[in-house]
């Protein structure tokens, strides 16, 4: 065992572990994980979040300060290196938390992202609730370094999400399983399937529903548009397969026709993303005017100026989906 080692603490039955990566100077000194500067903006982000420390599993990936984290575990972007003394403490970690059981473990910076689940880039997969490869079965969710608020990084933004994340984790320690809400995906839907859906938006809308779309073009040209009035069900409409068209000349005529009746009612109100984006292209390419839109960037600005307004980041605040992104990345590569 190094002469450095400091143990883990907290509560044999915790529910919640939190995992950082390296002990630092201050809890050398004290043998404790989580009680240096880092350790302290943690404590505070956790009494926002209504998080009860007493209650938590704290340890960390490599439990020794012999050398730099980068001696054990180097990342750069997705390249990963591992050195021996990197992969035992990785294991032990693993053994660690098999022992525990908790019912979720939040990961704590880069590192111990990817010990615990393979991935990289902890700013992407924050606020998501995901399954580990080191212990299967076991949820994680991670979190943004709090040594990230504090000098000499200073980005003080990154503790609003800290405490998000933390709420979440707090949230989850209740159940061992991933629990998301149920949806219903309609995809490649035929000819009459995409009318009567269209048709049921409009219906809905007329109701009162608020009707989200949302497009995907490839070359210029309209790939699939996608409608929903619920929000555990969504229909992608496609207009392409393979290096054809999905529909026929006259069935896609017909589709269009009904996608302007729905897009053009102004009494219908219409929500998306960048929805400018979505409506211009569809008035170049085919006059449709689309009107009554709210915009979920425009808003997510509105109430966060300060923070993103991208679809990764506004799902991962506002939804239990995990990040998605690199699934498309990882189609296209394949």
């Amino acid at each position: 065992m190094p002469h450095s080692f400091v143990p883990p603490s907290g509560p044999p039955d915790a529910k919640i572990a939190l995992v950082g990566e390296q002990p630092g100077k201050t809890e050398l000194m004290r043998r404790k994980p989580f009680v240096g500067p880092a350790g302290r903006e943690l404590s505070d982000c956790m009494n926002s979040a209504g998080v009860l420390r007493l209650e938590c599993y704290l340890t960390n990936v490599v439990k020794d300060l012999d050398s730099p984290i980068k001696s054990y575990v180097s990342i750069s972007g997705k390249k990963v290196i591992i050195s021996d003394a990197g992969q035992a403490y990785i294991d032990s970690l693993r053994d660690e938390l098999r022992n525990l059981r908790p019912n979720v473990v939040v990961a704590v910076g880069n590192v111990a992202l990817f010990a615990l689940t393979s991935r990289t880039g902890v700013t992407k997969w924050r606020g998501s609730v995901i399954e580990s490869t080191l212990v299967p079965g076991l949820k994680v969710v991670p979190c943004i370094h709090p040594a990230t608020i504090i000098p000499p990084k200073m980005v003080y933004l990154n503790k609003h999400l800290l405490i998000h994340d933390l709420a979440l984790a707090w949230k989850e320690r209740k159940f061992p399983e991933i629990r998301r809400a149920e949806r219903r995906y309609i995809i490649s839907p035929d000819f009459h399937e995409s009318l009567a859906y269209l048709d049921r938006c409009i219906i809905e809308g007329l109701k009162g529903s608020v009707i989200a779309f949302d497009i995907e073009i490839h070359n210029m040209q309209l790939s699939c548009i996608s409608f929903s009035y619920r929000p555990d069900e969504a229909i992608s409409i496609p207009f392409v397969q393979g290096s054809g068209d999905y529909f026929t000349v006259e069935q896609e005529a017909s589709v269009i026709k009904r996608i302007a009746r729905l897009l053009e009612n102004s009494k219908i109100r219409k929500l998306g993303q960048n929805v400018i984006f979505d409506a211009s292209f569809l008035l170049r390419r085919y006059g449709i005017k689309t009107v009554n839109l709210d915009d979920t960037m425009i808003a997510q600005q509105i109430i966060s100026a300060d923070f993103p307004k991208g679809l990764d980041f506004i799902t991962s605040m506002w939804t239990d989906m995990p990040y998605y992104k690199d699934e498309g990345k990882q189609w296209f590569k394949g």
